[in-house]
């Protein structure tokens, strides 16, 4: 009986360090081997996040939680005029990506910051576009963050959530203390809650262990 106890201890201790370094990688576990398995696992789910976004090149486009850099690669391209920044809450994630996009960053491409959804260091209605892969889980409060978001949205702007269905994440069963799941009917109200309009749901790969949705709103 203790050898189970022990394994369920070294089981529980292994989810919580996932969890963890899922929210805020750290050290080379984070910055090495989980930002090259977030770029690799998140690419389909990023480039549908971004194609549902309606880019112009002068466009100026925020991501939050933007990891392992490929969606702020993904940006760039789009864009020929404008713009691309990036927040996210981890230090080793922001000086990656620093060294990854030197170039890109000196040429006034892109623009990476160290930052908290719950606080944007932005200016009312700076960003024509926003979007957020796989990030809201680790929120510490979702309706706060949305309306951050909202706040630094421009009038007409387009802001897209994409997430995992919930009903699937369930089965890492990763601690709920860091890591919450949502439904597509739980973001649409905390988005319809923090003030944006016209939302929509958006279903991809639904009968597939990789489905996931993009809930997309505009402030108005």
């Amino acid at each position: 009986m203790i050898k189970f106890v022990n394994a369920d201890r070294h089981i529980m201790t292994i989810r919580h360090f996932i969890a963890s370094q899922l929210r805020k990688p750290t050290g080379l576990f984070g910055s090495v081997l989980l930002s090259r398995l977030m770029n690799f696992g998140n690419r389909e789910i990023i480039t549908s996040t971004i194609k549902h976004l309606q880019l112009n090149d002068h466009h100026h486009v925020l991501e939050v939680g933007f990891g392992g850099g490929s969606g702020l690669r993904q940006t760039m391209n789009f864009l020929k005029s404008g713009k691309v920044t990036g927040i996210d809450y981890s230090i080793e994630m922001v000086k990656l990506v620093k060294r990854n996009f030197w170039k890109q960053i000196e040429m006034g491409k892109i623009d990476v910051r160290f930052g908290d959804v719950l606080n944007l260091q932005f200016a009312d209605e700076t960003f024509d576009r926003v979007f957020t892969v796989n990030a809201i889980y680790f929120w510490p409060d979702v309706l706060k963050g949305f309306s951050e978001i909202r706040r630094v949205l421009k009038h007409g702007g387009l802001v897209a959530v994409s997430l995992r269905f919930g009903v699937k994440m369930k089965r890492a069963s990763l601690p709920k203390e860091i890591f919450q799941l949502f439904s597509p009917k739980d973001v649409s109200e905390l988005m319809k809650e923090a003030g944006f309009s016209d939302i929509r749901i958006n279903h991809f790969n639904q009968n597939k262990l990789t489905g996931y949705v993009v809930v997309l709103g505009m402030r108005l």
